[in-house]
């Protein structure tokens, strides 16, 4: 044997990396060359979506009139478009690397919604001129913009690339609302009056006889002959679909089909007391909360997130006019204040013991505060479940 794997006169161990990292190289070129084929080779869409902002007008009792309250919901504006599918570029494998080139793999869109806020409006209050300002007494909601980005990968089977890719952003969601604002949104809203319906519906029994005495006296035919034929036609489809699936292959990789990732950069949400002018009472601030997970084939992974949370009583404040702090966390860079990981495994997936260790669902929860470090993991096994707490 030593004999038989003993290299020829002239052969080092330098001579087989290099001729090794060559072939490497070539598969390498040859993937990257393949990418670029398809992106050139490929159909564009050039998409291009703008709609103007619509609104809903609620009004109360039901009937809108001149003089009457209203809840008016702002759409805001709608636009989406596609990402750098106007001017493609010819891509060459030696000027690009492969992660350049399987970034531009994909058929990127952007989609954007602006100025989305909700008002109430008292009898006889500028609701127009209100809507159109931005900012003012009467916005429950505040102006809001949200953005979403949309990416669909064009080769269908690669371990490497994700299916789909969708990111989303949200920078702030400020809520501003006093007593009598949630007072008057109540009685606005109880005062709409629901359909009522005046006729009785009939038992699902009796649609369920009546049909089936009415189907086959129109048809002419008998209903023993009926059932026959629905009996024969279910077992011929049973028995076409047990073929097929017979003779499909079996998924052995793991593909990704969704990556998505969302965050809200900042919550506000405001408890005024309104008097002659609306004051702050109580403000509850949540900075940077989001969520990142991956669907594959036979496993999916969530991780969501919360950076910092404070309230704030704002009536009674500090010698530099700050107000009193009832709930504040740690603002450390990086640290989360709550995180946490969400995996839940198929069991007929390859890895399910390996990787897995037979857990089907695994919850894992750190919570990070200034005086209580908490961890919570939840296993649910197949079969039975196990709870523990660290």
């Amino acid at each position: 044997m030593a004999e038989f794997f003993k290299t020829g006169k002239g052969v080092d161990l330098e001579v087989l990396t290099s001729a090794t990292l060559s072939k490497l190289e070539e598969i390498k070129d040859k993937t990257a060359t393949g990418l670029s084929h398809i992106i050139e080779t490929r159909k564009i869409l050039d998409l291009k979506i703008d709609l103007k902002p619509s609104y809903l007008l609620v009004p109360k009792s039901g009937f809108y009139h001149a003089k009457s309250d209203l809840i008016i919901i702002d759409f805001g504006s709608l636009q989406l478009v596609s990402v750098g599918q106007g001017n493609p570029q010819s891509l060459s494998p030696s000027f690009s690397s492969l992660e350049e080139i399987m970034d531009r793999a994909y058929e990127k869109y952007s989609l954007e919604l602006r100025s989305v806020q909700v008002l109430y409006s008292k009898s006889g209050e500028e609701w127009k001129t209100a809507r159109q300002r931005g900012s003012s007494v009467q916005h429950i909601l505040q102006p809001m913009d949200f953005s979403l980005q949309l990416a669909k990968c064009m080769v269908e089977k690669d371990t490497r690339m994700s299916r789909f890719k969708v990111s989303g952003e949200l920078p702030l969601l400020h809520v501003k609302i006093s007593d009598q604002k949630i007072q008057g949104v109540l009685d606005l809203v109880n005062s709409i009056p629901l359909p009522q319906s005046d006729s009785t519906p009939s038992t699902p029994t009796q649609k369920m006889l009546s049909l089936s005495e009415a189907r086959p006296n129109v048809l002419g035919l008998q209903s023993t002959v009926l059932l026959d034929a629905l009996e024969t036609d279910s077992d011929g489809e049973s028995y076409y679909m047990s073929v097929d699936e017979e003779h499909q292959p079996s998924v052995i990789e793991e593909l990704t089909d969704v990556h998505f990732k969302f965050e809200v950069k900042a919550v506000l949400l405001e408890l005024t007391r309104q008097a002659d002018q609306e004051n702050t009472l109580l403000a509850l601030s949540v900075s940077q909360l989001g969520a990142e997970g991956k669907m594959r084939t036979y496993d999916l992974t969530i991780t969501s997130y919360l950076r910092k949370v404070g309230l704030d009583y704002c009536e009674i404040r500090d010698s530099n006019n700050q107000p009193l702090h009832l709930i504040s966390s740690s603002d450390k860079h990086g640290s989360d204040l709550l995180k946490v990981e969400y995996t839940k495994a198929d069991i007929n997936g390859p890895n399910f013991q390996t990787t897995f260790d037979n857990t089907e669902q695994n919850l894992k929860g750190p919570f990070q505060g200034a005086a209580l470090s908490l961890v919570t993991q939840l296993y649910i096994y197949r079969g039975w479940s196990e709870s523990r707490v660290l």
